[in-house]
């Protein structure tokens, strides 16, 4: 059982360090090599093509940049196509009609896809989105999860 501890006496997960530790030594090797880092992160910028160099920059530029490269590489759909999605579900989610709220991040809408065909299906709000997820996109699973909350509320 030794081999399975680190020097710190922590639970190894890499064969090395456990986590704690290879986040202390990666922390330390950066803070060592802080300038060695830099001049390899310059060299690296000096180097890439003008193309990949605007592309990065627009995506630091805003959130805007941000969430329309997302809705794109996530869900084949553009902004424009979401605020319309959004618009024609009246701003509520479409399995509880909680209102969306893009200020805070426990009502923020969420793309929700058909994960085998990457089709959109809608926006849902996190509760909802993650309820699905928990139950794998399975309507058996769905179905019986209602009826087992009928079963229990016929029995009360």
């Amino acid at each position: 059982m030794a081999e399975d501890v680190c020097r710190n006496g922590h639970i190894r997960e890499n064969g090395f360090h456990c986590k704690e530790c290879q986040r202390n030594a990666n922390r330390k090797y950066r803070e060592k090599n802080r300038d060695k880092r830099n001049a390899q992160s310059r060299e690296y910028f000096r180097n890439i093509s003008d193309s990949r160099r605007e592309k990065y920059n627009s995506a630091r530029r805003g959130k805007v940049s941000i969430r329309e490269s997302t809705l794109k590489r996530r869900y084949g759909i553009t902004p424009d196509e979401f605020d319309a999605l959004l618009e024609s579900q009246s701003n509520l989610c479409k399995i509880c009609s909680r209102r969306f709220d893009s200020s805070s991040t426990d009502s923020r809408p969420a793309v929700d896809h058909d994960h085998k065909t990457h089709r959109v299906r809608g926006l849902l709000c996190p509760r909802c989105n993650a309820g699905l997820g928990q139950f794998m996109d399975s309507t058996d699973f769905l179905s019986n999860a209602i009826e087992y909350l009928k079963d229990s509320h016929d029995s009360k």
